[in-house]
Formats: C-alpha cells, structure tokens, sequence
C-alpha cells in the first residue's frame, strides 16, 4: 500500500540536504596531498567524508540515488585512491544513515552513523574502509556493532 510520506520528514529531508549542499566547496588540495574527490553514480550528494575532524581538510563526496523506504542500499565497497583509513568527520543528509566498515567489500567491525557527526566515535578516526548507505531515518546517532 502506497502511503504519503509526512510533512515533517519532507521538510527534515529538504533542510538536511539543503544544509549538505551549502558544504560543498571548489576542490582543495589538503597539506598531505590528499584531494578532494566525488565518488558514485548517482545525481544526488547523500554524504560528505572530511580528512579532519569538524569538517576539516579535503572532503569526498558521496553521490548516489535518494534515501527512501523503497530505494536500494548503496554499497561502497572501497574507498577512492588516498581515502582508506582517511575519514574523520562525515556530514550525511536527508533521511540517510551510512554502516561505515573497517575493511573493504563491507566486513570487519561496523558503525552506525547519520546527520552530523564532527569526529568518528571512539576508535573510529582514520579507520573507515567501505560504507554502505541507506534510509536509515529511524537510527540512533552512532552505534559500533562488532
């Protein structure tokens, strides 16, 4: 049965992504050479991956299709040339949440993540390898499963 998403969760979606959108800058190069890159297929920017905590330093934008009840999950499985081992803070719109991975192809520990986060949990900095990301409007901050 199709059902009418609420008014509240459109405009929760519409402002994250606004607020996503208005993060993005021209291309930097970071002081260890690391570039900010755009990695993924689709048309719209669901999450930013920052080299620094707070948003800091060359930042890698992830691109596919939109977060909902009926999309797909997005898989990530690794990182562009430079980025593993390399995200410290992540911004991820709209109705998104991300399972950011330890190792490639999506295995080893896993953390749970959405909206704004400054800097990884704990024992999560310089350690994402592959992400995963879905509709998730119902997750928790962040929560490391084993």
């Amino acid at each position: 049965m199709f059902q009418r998403p609420r008014t509240a969760a459109l405009v929760a979606a519409a402002t994250s992504t606004v607020l996503l959108l208005g993060t993005i800058g021209t291309a930097h190069a970071a002081g260890d050479g690391l570039r900010s890159s755009r990695v993924g297929t689709g048309s719209q920017l669901l999450a930013i991956g920052y080299e620094h905590v707070e948003y800091g330093g060359a930042a890698l934008q992830f691109f596919g299709e939109s977060c909902t009840a009926s999309s797909s999950p997005q898989n990530f499985n690794e990182l562009p040339s430079g980025w593993n081992d390399q995200i410290s803070s992540m911004r991820i719109g709209g109705l998104c949440g991300i399972y950011a991975f330890e190792n490639t192809q999506r295995t080893g520990a896993r953390v749970l993540l959405n909206g704004y986060v400054p800097s990884m949990p704990s024992g999560w900095n310089d350690r994402v390898s592959s992400l995963q990301i879905r509709y998730a409007w119902w997750w928790p901050s962040a929560a490391i499963r084993g």
